[in-house]
């Protein structure tokens, strides 16, 4: 007589670690592509991930209301994805990048004029202010 073993199957822990491996894989290749470190490449691509979930709740509110219900939409993802740039852009921006990566306690970097609160405010508020003339346009129609 044979016996059978109850072995617990390793099927979702298997799915687990290839889900996680293709996941840091894919964020090298973004942290490469941009020339970001990799912990700044993740908190980006995670406030991208974000950025989705405030543009998906416009569109699905506008979406039987409004005849520019997807170019809201995008607009609001627009301004999203700059906030969620922000991380990015204060690698980018830094005005000597020598001295970028030291991390010197006191040590302030200086930021090009694009990288600055400023330009960020402009980032952020030209798709919402591309959104509201939308809305407000299809109000007069």
């Amino acid at each position: 007589m044979s016996q059978r073993h109850n072995n617990p199957s390793n099927g979702p822990l298997i799915v687990v670690i290839l889900g996680v491996a293709l996941l840091f894989v894919a964020i090298k290749g973004f942290a490469d592509m941009l020339g970001l470190p990799m912990n700044v490449a993740a908190e980006v691509s995670i406030r991208s991930a974000v950025a989705l979930v405030p543009a998906a709740a416009v569109g699905w509110a506008l979406f039987d209301s409004h005849r520019h219900w997807l170019w809201i939409a995008v607009c609001v993802f627009a301004a999203c994805l700059s906030i969620a740039l922000w991380p990015a852009l204060d690698v980018w921006a830094v005005a000597d990048p020598v001295y970028a990566f030291l991390d010197v306690p006191g040590m302030e970097q200086e930021l090009q004029f694009w990288g600055g609160g400023w330009a960020r405010a402009f980032y952020l508020l030209a798709p919402l202010a591309g959104a509201v003339g939308l809305f407000v346009r299809n109000q007069h129609y």
